[in-house]
């Protein structure tokens, strides 16, 4: 079997702020002490094929992640516009001490309120988050606020994650986009994931088919 494929098991620690404990403890798992734990040790399975760079991820308590409530039968602009300005009020990614930290703590913008949290529902080995603390709707995003994300915190972030564990080595970015991408929180934020020796899944079949494309036109 080890010769398909490549089985890989990630324990890691998360800081949850003290304002944030309620929430994740007495709300998202109702009280129930045993979840809170493997929340505070998050713990992840990868299993890659090594032919095909397919990935599948597992973390046991992701499905129990918040979720956007719906908004009805409006038309899909308004109905996103009611939808962010309902979860304006006490948003996670609105306020830094709402979200959990890294183990080597968090990257910061300070002129800009942009920071990295840990994923709280991670679904590889290292997974972060890159927040632009005051901008709570992606129809405000800018330019120079992407740009800093990227630039200025998720570089680091990648930086930080790879001096820790060197054999994570291939920085992804992802950014989803409401509930109907995947998102758990409506506040705009990018993913963060550093591949641990290779691109996993669909990410592995580009960087493969880039390559190809690289040596079959002899880099032009």
């Amino acid at each position: 079997m080890n010769s398909l494929y490549q089985v890989d098991i990630s324990i890691d620690h998360v800081t949850v702020p003290r304002a944030m404990v309620p929430l994740v403890r007495d709300t998202w798992f109702r009280g129930n002490t045993t979840l809170y734990t493997m929340f505070q040790h998050p713990q992840t399975l990868t299993v890659t094929d090594r032919y095909t760079s397919e990935t599948s991820n597992v973390n046991l308590i992701r499905s129990m992640r918040p979720k956007p409530a719906s908004t009805g039968s409006d038309d899909a602009l308004t109905a996103m516009r009611k939808l962010i300005e309902a979860a304006r009020p006490g948003c996670n990614f609105c306020d830094t001490d709402h979200t959990v930290q890294d183990s080597f703590g968090r990257v910061r913008v300070p002129q800009s309120n942009i920071f990295t949290a840990e994923n709280s529902f991670r679904f590889l080995d290292y997974s972060g988050l890159v927040i632009p603390g005051d901008i709570h709707s992606f129809l405000e995003m800018d330019y120079p606020t992407l740009r800093s994300m990227v630039v200025e915190a998720a570089v680091p972030w990648f930086r930080n994650i790879h001096s820790l564990h060197a054999a994570n080595t291939h920085p992804i970015l992802v950014w989803d986009i409401m509930s109907k991408a995947g998102a758990s929180q409506v506040h705009p934020h990018i993913h963060t994931l550093l591949g641990r020796g290779r691109y996993p899944g669909k990410w592995g079949l580009m960087d493969q088919a880039r390559t190809r494309y690289h040596d079959d036109t002899e880099g032009r």
